[in-house]
């Protein structure tokens, strides 16, 4: 396995730690922290998950732009959704309101950008590090502002297993290994 830099490094849930990304430190230069909000409950009218994402969501705007993607878990989903439908009903906006809840099935949508349910994160084991289960999260990303780089000296590796002694066959390939930059990691957040 190789410790290849991806989105829990790049959007960390604890913006304030003493790490380093793209060279730069988060503690020593606030300018690079991301945002986060770990403590949303979902407790019907008393909850406060949509003050939670509120306060992200402002902070990933303050210096422009706007999160294009939000990605999150089956807990995080289904709380956002029960919170929702037992706070205010049953939620139908139009299409240019900034709720809107369906009954059961379709889409969920906060600020005009839908709740995307990525399965990989409630199968993502948490590692020594982690303290909030990846079930629970919910990320706001700025496609904008993320790009993927390739790692150096792992750029079009050309591969050419040896043949099979029976099949006059030939196999060729090439990988690539890339890791995920951020130019702006305030514009996202957690």
């Amino acid at each position: 396995t190789y410790g290849v830099p991806g989105l829990d490094d790049m959007v960390p849930i604890d913006p304030d730690a003493d790490v380093d990304y793209a060279g730069l430190n988060r503690l020593a230069k606030t300018y690079w922290r991301t945002n986060a909000s770990l403590a949303a409950t979902v407790t019907p009218t008393t909850g406060t998950i949509e003050t939670a994402m509120r306060t992200v969501w402002r902070a990933c705007t303050k210096y422009g732009g706007r999160p294009t993607h939000i990605f999150c878990g089956a807990d995080f989903l289904d709380g956002f959704i029960n919170f929702m439908l037992h706070t205010y009903g049953r939620v139908n906006y139009g299409p240019v309101s900034t709720k809107s809840v369906e009954g059961a099935a379709g889409q969920v949508f906060y600020e005009g950008v839908e709740l995307v349910w990525d399965p990989t994160f409630d199968d993502t084991i948490l590692t020594d590090g982690d303290s909030s289960p990846w079930a629970k999260r919910c990320y706001f990303l700025n496609m904008r502002e993320m790009k993927l780089r390739p790692i150096k000296k792992q750029w079009m590796i050309p591969r050419n297993p040896p043949r099979v002694y029976n099949k006059y066959e030939y196999y060729w390939g090439l990988t690539s290994r890339y890791y995920l930059v951020s130019g702006r990691p305030p514009a996202h957040g957690v």
